[in-house]
């Protein structure tokens, strides 16, 4: 009787162990579970700030893009002016001469 008894402890303490060991493997597996959840979170938060950055370059490119654009075509503009009152300079100095000739 003594020894069914004794094994009888042994497979309780065992039992009482192993219920221990699923609590702690359990409370393991929230914790992960809980971290697992927090780091998704945190990777999803991450690319919509990058998405938001990579957007807001993008416009900025572009607006920069037509602000060059705009500058450039108003030197161009510029320099067609300057050639156009080079070119009305150099006919009214012609003139001026010719005048002076007659």
């Amino acid at each position: 009787y003594e020894a069914a008894s004794s094994e009888q402890n042994e497979h309780k303490a065992t039992l009482n162990k192993t219920n221990e060991l699923l609590l702690h493997l359990e409370a393991e597996k929230e914790t992960l579970q809980r971290n697992s959840k927090k780091r998704e979170e945190e990777e999803e938060e991450q690319w919509i700030t990058f998405q938001t950055q990579y957007d807001n370059a993008l416009k900025d490119k572009q607006q920069s893009e037509v602000a060059f654009h705009d500058k450039e075509q108003g030197l161009l503009q510029l320099q067609h002016d300057k050639e156009k009152i080079m070119e009305l300079k150099t006919n009214k100095e012609t003139e001026e001469q010719m005048a002076q000739w007659q």
